[in-house]
Order: C-alpha cells, then sequence, then structure tokens
C-alpha cells in the first residue's frame, strides 16, 4: 500500500491505539482467524459482503508478490 491507502485516509479511519484498542483489535484478530479457518476463499454465501468489501479494496493494489 501507498501513501493516503496505507494510512486510511479519506475512509474515515483512525489508528488503532493498542492501549485502546487492545479488546476489539483482539476480538477482531480472533474473529478473523476463525472465519478464514472455515472459509479461506470466502466463497460461502454468508462471506459474500467481505469477500466483495476485499475485492473493492484490492482493487488497483499492486501485487507485490510478483514483484522482485
Amino acid at each position: 500500500m501507498e501513501g493516503t491507502a496505507q494510512s486510511g485516509e479519506g475512509l474515515g479511519l483512525k489508528p488503532a491505539s493498542l492501549s485502546e484498542d487492545a479488546q476489539i483489535v483482539h476480538f477482531v484478530v480472533h474473529l478473523t482467524d476463525r472465519i478464514l479457518s472455515e472459509d479461506p476463499s470466502l466463497s460461502l454465501p454468508k462471506n459474500a459482503i467481505l469477500r466483495n468489501c476485499l475485492s473493492e479494496m484490492m482493487a488497483g493494489e499492486k501485487d507485490w508478490i510478483r514483484i522482485s
């Protein structure tokens, strides 16, 4: 990610504060692990919203794996 995309600028996001947000960060990490262990490709109908949001977020992103 570059510059404003990485900062979340324009998305109404603010940086997490580990001292203030540790509980929610822990919850989200646990939930993400649970979702991806059950449905790694997010192909289940109940995960369609997540899949679509991630697709939109990743549109136009560089494929860093292919860069050497």
